[in-house]
């Protein structure tokens, strides 16, 4: 009498090989080399990046999402609160057509240069000499305290 083997169920893999996806047959899944890979001597790979379900795919979306916010605040900063020169050649990039990476080295530019000239003004005009003398009298900070919160 023959035994029968109880039946095994297949194990399901989430994510196929590049050639088992070509091919469009059963993948045995990682670890590398599946198979059907293994069988016909083939080069396996994975590509987990690609697969939308995982989590390092969504992780990569969302620091390519971040990036890009980061990018853009930043231009929407020197439009907002730039030198004339500054928003010109932004503002100029914008209108040629310019990628977000290439205006976002115009507007890199400018803030060194005005992060340069601010540098230049604080060495030219030195340290403050003058300083303000603190009270103690109760009266007095009263009347700074009203003047401070009425502002």
């Amino acid at each position: 009498m023959s035994r029968v083997q109880p039946k095994i169920p297949n194990r399901r893999v989430s994510s196929a090989c590049s050639n088992c996806k070509k091919g469009k047959c059963k993948c045995s899944g990682p670890p590398a080399p599946c198979e059907s890979c293994a069988r016909k001597g083939r080069e396996c790979v994975f590509e987990i990046a690609l697969d939308g379900r995982r989590k390092e795919s969504a992780k990569a979306a969302l620091d390519a999402v971040k990036a890009k916010h980061g990018a853009l605040e930043s231009l929407f900063n020197c439009l907002q609160s730039g030198n004339d020169e500054a928003v010109s050649s932004l503002v100029s990039a914008i209108r040629k057509g310019s990628a977000l990476p290439d205006l976002k080295k115009v507007v890199e530019e400018h803030q060194s240069i005005s992060i340069v000239g601010a540098k230049e003004r604080e060495v030219i005009a030195g340290p403050s000499t003058i300083q303000q003398q603190a009270t103690e009298d109760p009266e007095e900070v009263d009347d700074d305290m009203d003047v401070y919160e009425a502002y």
